[in-house]
């Protein structure tokens, strides 16, 4: 295997760890009373966006040639951390 398509793999799995946390997050929310459950809502929204960001990035990832790789796959780590911290305080606010 390439290390590109291990590292979409990597990419990918962590993606599928991250919709089971919004999927949870977005169950919370139905059962969460109106105005917290909108909240969440809002939140679970937001992180859907921002997946979707990475999944743009993971796209152009495959499609990049070899002297735009390094960039492509900076901005898609960007765009993956930023999630996973949208992610945390999105679990964090939860918790309070």
């Amino acid at each position: 295997m390439e290390p590109r398509q291990a590292y979409e793999q990597q990419v990918q799995g962590r993606l599928e760890q991250i919709q089971a946390e919004i999927q949870r997050l977005q169950t919370r929310a139905r059962e969460a009373d109106a105005d917290r459950g909108i909240a969440m809502e809002e939140e679970a929204a937001g992180l859907e966006a921002r997946r979707e960001a990475v999944l743009t990035r993971l796209a152009l990832l495959r499609d990049a040639g070899e002297e735009a790789l390094d960039e492509v796959k900076t901005g898609l780590e960007e765009a993956l951390r930023d999630l996973e911290d949208a992610l945390e305080t999105a679990t964090g606010k939860l918790q309070k």
